[in-house]
């Protein structure tokens, strides 16, 4: 019996906190490039994924930082989106920035949004990310990244490893000491 009320009295306990928690979800966002290179220029074309949870976290603006030493051009922007930049000595404060001027434009979340895209003459790689989010509730919410290269599986070879393990499968369960494949 007082087994069964200890039970109950920390099942209890985690109910509370469980349901007394308000569901307080931070939204999030991921950038993700292709980078290729041609005559002389790096082109990176950027895809930016809103991961928040809930509907009224929208993304409406987006700055990419660089090193001025090796400066970038914006190249290409989103329907519906604007870029401008900024280019000063300190890497704090050189920037391309895309943003939606209208709602109707904003990044939903669990959508992405590619056109963002940037040349440069040196190959740059990762770079640090902001984006702000909509905030019903008061002062927009900014949230940092990293971005990262896109890898792209490809589809044929993967298909080949699958066939190879089926293959492999059978034939060691054929040979198997102990197991002839009969009944």
């Amino acid at each position: 019996m007082r087994f069964s009320s200890s039970l109950a009295a920390v099942l209890a306990a985690i109910l509370i906190t469980i349901s007394g928690t308000s569901a307080l979800a931070l939204p999030a966002a991921q950038a993700l490039y292709t980078e290729t290179y041609a005559e002389g220029v790096w082109r990176y074309d950027y895809t930016l994924f809103n991961l928040a949870d809930q509907a009224r976290f929208d993304i409406f603006d987006v700055f990419l930082r660089f090193d001025p030493a090796r400066p970038l051009a914006a190249v290409s922007s989103p329907a519906g989106w604007e870029s401008t930049g900024w280019v000063s000595m300190d890497i704090a404060t050189s920037f391309i920035e895309w943003f939606s001027p209208s709602p109707e434009t904003d990044l939903q979340p669990g959508e992405g949004l590619s056109g963002l895209s940037v040349a440069s003459l040196f190959q740059i790689g990762s770079l640090s990310f902001e984006v702000l989010f909509t905030n019903p509730g008061g002062e927009p919410l900014p949230w940092e990244g990293i971005t990262a290269p896109m890898i792209c599986v490809p589809e044929p070879e993967s298909m080949l490893l699958l066939v190879f393990g089926l293959v492999s499968l059978a034939l060691l369960s054929r040979f198997l000491p102990g197991h002839s494949g009969r009944r």
